[in-house]
């Protein structure tokens, strides 16, 4: 139970964690986790595989309104359960311990840091755009080794990006170490920062030479079009890769 202070305002209960971000924080955080950096890298690929403006656009309304269902799930539940630890705590009080620990090992192990890895490498081909940085000779790019079951490695292709990569894991988590609300102030701005890029990306679109136009919604690949099993593959592709980042 929370107590009350001498203002009677309600104060976390002993041991609680202490709610540090304000509303404008709080929607920022929500925003920049809805609207990742995939969304700047993303689309060329899935319109490479698929080849179809229309069933690509059908993908993003669809992996959007079943993104709405959850988030309206997971609103209710912790409205239902508002205890500190999130979807650990959901899981565990639904589905028990067990499940709540497989959750948990899952998050850590693959898609919380498959999902920062993935944003972070984006971030840094941008930024290699940008400022470009020295990389290693092509000889030792050229290195791979073979993994049963995953394919061919190359750890030394793309070193210098993946260097950048590494180093704003590091320095997001300086950050989000030294405290709450300064971890909230970066990431209003960078939230805010996104916002501006996508905004200026739709104007520029209609803004000459470019002159984008409403009938490229309607104009497939020449080049790309799978048909039979090889669409539905491409559609099943395209949909996982919907809603990450």
């Amino acid at each position: 139970m929370s107590e009350a202070d001498e203002k009677g305002k309600p104060q976390p209960a002993r041991g609680s964690l202490i709610p540090s971000l304000g509303l404008f924080s709080t929607i920022m955080l929500v925003a920049g986790g809805v609207i990742g950096s995939g969304i700047f890298r993303k689309p060329g690929v899935m319109a490479a595989q698929l080849g179809s403006p229309e069933a690509l656009l059908a993908v993003w309304l669809l992996a959007g309104v079943i993104t709405l269902f959850g988030a309206l799930a997971n609103a209710e539940i912790a409205a239902a359960i508002p205890e500190t630890g999130g979807q650990f705590v959901f899981f565990d009080r639904l589905y028990g311990p067990f499940v709540a620990f497989l959750y948990g090992w899952a998050a850590f192990t693959v898609f919380q840091t498959g999902s920062i890895t993935a944003v972070c490498y984006v971030f840094a081909e941008y930024g290699m755009q940008l400022v470009p940085l020295p990389s290693l000779p092509e000889a030792s790019t050229a290195f791979s080794f073979h993994l049963p079951f995953i394919g061919d490695i190359t750890p030394w292709k793309d070193f210098t990006t993946k260097c950048v990569a590494a180093a704003v894991i590091v320095i997001l988590t300086a950050v989000n170490y030294v405290g709450v609300r300064f971890g909230g102030l970066v990431q209003n701005v960078v939230t805010l920062a996104k916002f501006a890029a996508m905004l200026t990306l739709v104007i520029l679109v209609f803004i000459p030479p470019l002159e984008g136009s409403v009938s490229n919604l309607g104009a497939n690949s020449l080049s790309i079009s799978p048909s039979g099993l090889g669409w539905w593959s491409a559609m099943a592709a395209v949909s996982s890769g919907s809603h990450i980042g």
